[in-house]
């Protein structure tokens, strides 16, 4: 209240009597003002203390006008002064109500809880909490200073040499933690995964994908042509053996669905050595092992739809087999599934 006080004096009283200071310091007597001008209204018609107007009063006429002038300065610097310390009692005694905030509420939690410790105990204090990095190679970008490592050099040194005869010692320091966590396939069911179905049917070495009418088919779908986000399909060939120890070519067919609810799924699984790919080709020898095996096209499941047969594709195998004179080599066959292998090219080792 003191201070709102006191900035309403010094706007509404000494700043207009230092202002008719400042203008009487300027040659104007009071006694030539007209009554209807500037300096008379502000003089003589405003409504001031009693002490700044007999202030006024008297350097109008005892004070000279070069003297008034330096009046002038010295009420204006007195006035800013009083506004600008107008509230610096209030702000102190602010002050010292925060300075003891903390006293007065230790003793508030005091006498509501019955804990006696003072607040500044802050080695047990339950409200103090104390928080330490972990781990302490937080600390560590500042032992590389030359400050730190000539005030800890004992340290640094001691250090240093336990750590050498730990290292250079039969048993290398370290921390081993097994962990057994349960990882679910995104591909492939749990049933899938026990029963072996998540990993290869044979060696895989040639895939593509099929086109949308035959993953159609594959995937079990009857149109998905005007499917916004249709299921995708692949289509892999490679080499297997079968349960004598006999070069195989095979080929399958799988379904990725895009619904996340269903899992990889291959379409009409048959074993390599009941899909009818014959790797003797007339009087050649029996293979001895399928180097490569390449898909020549992708359309057998849309076929197999179309016919109700069950169709793959053909495939082109390089095979390492026995000629009929009895040498040993390659051959480059053409196969389709129930029909014999016709040799496109032949080669001795």
């Amino acid at each position: 209240m003191e201070g709102c006080l006191t900035v309403f004096a010094v706007l509404t009283s000494e700043y207009p009597a230092a202002q008719c200071i400042c203008k009487l310091g300027q040659g104007e007597a009071r006694r030539k003002l007209a009554k209807d001008s500037a300096l008379a209204r502000l003089c003589l018609g405003h409504e001031n203390a009693a002490a700044q107007h007999a202030w006024t009063q008297d350097i109008e006429f005892r004070t000279d006008a070069a003297a008034a002038v330096t009046v002038c300065f010295a009420a204006m610097d007195g006035a800013n002064a009083r506004l600008r310390n107008a509230f610096d009692k209030a702000l102190r005694r602010l002050y010292m109500l925060a300075q003891s905030a903390g006293q007065a509420a230790d003793g508030t939690l005091a006498a509501l809880t019955g804990d006696t410790v003072a607040c500044d105990a802050f080695d047990v204090s339950p409200y103090v909490l104390s928080i330490i990095p972990e781990p302490i190679d937080y600390f560590m970008h500042c032992s590389d200073t030359a400050d730190c490592r000539t005030r800890c050099l004992g340290e640094f040194e001691a250090f240093d040499a336990a750590n050498r005869s730990v290292v250079l010692g039969a048993e290398r320091p370290g921390v081993l933690a097994e962990v057994a966590l349960p990882v679910e396939s995104m591909l492939f069911g749990a049933k899938d995964v026990s029963e072996g179905r998540a990993s290869p049917p044979f060696a895989v070495q040639d895939a593509a994908e099929l086109a949308p009418a035959a993953c159609a088919e594959v995937c079990g779908a009857a149109d998905a042509s005007d499917e916004p986000f249709p299921n995708r399909c692949v289509a892999v060939a490679g080499a297997a053996r079968d349960g004598a120890g006999r070069a195989l070519a095979a080929s399958a067919y799988f379904c990725l669905p895009v619904d996340m609810t269903r899992f990889v799924h291959e379409w009409r699984a048959v074993a390599p050595a009941a899909q009818g790919y014959a790797l003797e080709a007339g009087a050649g020898g029996a293979a001895e092992e399928v180097l490569a095996v390449h898909l020549l096209g992708t359309w057998g499941p849309q076929a197999a739809r179309a016919e109700g047969v069950l169709a793959r594709d053909a495939l082109l195998a390089v095979v390492r087999a026995t000629h009929a004179a009895g040498e040993l080599g390659v051959r480059l066959l053409l196969l389709r599934p129930g029909f014999a292998a016709r040799t496109v090219l032949r080669t001795a080792e």
